[in-house]
Formats: C-alpha cells, structure tokens, sequence
C-alpha cells in the first residue's frame, strides 16, 4: 500500500464534521428502488410529497430518495427549551417537476435556496429556530408542524 492511501482527504475531514455534529444514519443511504417506490405510490397518490426528517438521519444527498422514508413516515421532532433546533423539510416529486421550490417558515431560518425539482428528485431544506427558554419540551414539535402545513397550504394555492 502506498502511503498516499492512507492520506485523508477534505472531503472525509467534512464528514467526519458533519457526522459529528448531526449523527450518521447508515438507513440513510439505502436508495429506494422502482418496486419500493411503486408500492408507495399505490398508497400514497400526490403530485409530490414532504417528508420531516430529524437532524439525527439527516440526507446528505438529494441525489435519491432513502428507502427509509417510504418505510418510516412516524420521525418525531424533539426539541429542549434554550436550544436552536434544526431539522430537514424533504420534497420529492416522483413524476412530473416542480418550479421555484421554496420554503419559508416565520420563525425559522431556511439554509437552503429555492430550485427547480425535475421529477424522481428530492429537495433537501435544512431548517433552523430558537425554541424559547420557557418552552415546553413539545413547543417546536408544534411550531414545525405549523411551519410545513403553512408550506403545504402554499403549493395548494398555486
């Protein structure tokens, strides 16, 4: 073995931080499949579909859709009063695009920019927001779901 195979590169110092801070959930990266994804759209038919992700299975990649989140529709946000809680608004549309996708959210920060989503893509937003000190341990669970049915009630509209 040469001893430049065994040189870490940037991009493994960068995940190495990411896990770190966010967790790394191998479930993550299983690619749902055409019969994984068929058997979904029997059951669930919409133009495209949001999926809340907690910040402990994060996608890194929009690159395909985690069989995960066919499989588990129940992620549970939990937050602690004092905290800046993060965690990840995932669109996907199977078929047909989707233009100028956005989220917004009025007490949450969105890191991500809007985009266009060609059908079998996914959209990853990154959310962030204070959870005030004298919240109760469900507040941002709350505020979460507000911020997504207000998202969703905005694609409706056009």
């Amino acid at each position: 073995m040469s001893k430049e195979a065994n040189v870490v590169n940037k991009e493994q110092l960068e995940r190495a931080a990411f896990e770190k801070f966010f967790g790394d959930a191998k479930e993550m990266y299983i690619p749902a499949i055409e019969s994984d994804i068929s058997k979904y759209l029997e059951k669930h038919s919409e133009n495209f579909y949001v999926f809340i992700v907690p910040r402990e299975k994060p996608l890194i990649s929009g690159r395909f859709l985690p069989k995960q989140l066919l499989e588990d529709t129940t992620h549970q946000l939990v937050a602690q009063p004092g905290e800046f809680f993060v965690f990840q608004v995932v669109v996907w549309t199977p078929e047909s695009g989707l233009f100028h996708v956005n989220a917004n959210a009025s007490n949450a920060v969105n890191f991500v920019k809007p985009g266009n989503l060609r059908g079998g893509e996914v959209k990853i937003f990154w959310f962030g927001m204070d959870v005030p000190d004298m919240a109760d341990v469900q507040h941002a669970q709350r505020a979460a779901k507000r911020h997504i049915e207000r998202m969703l009630e905005q694609y409706d509209a056009k």
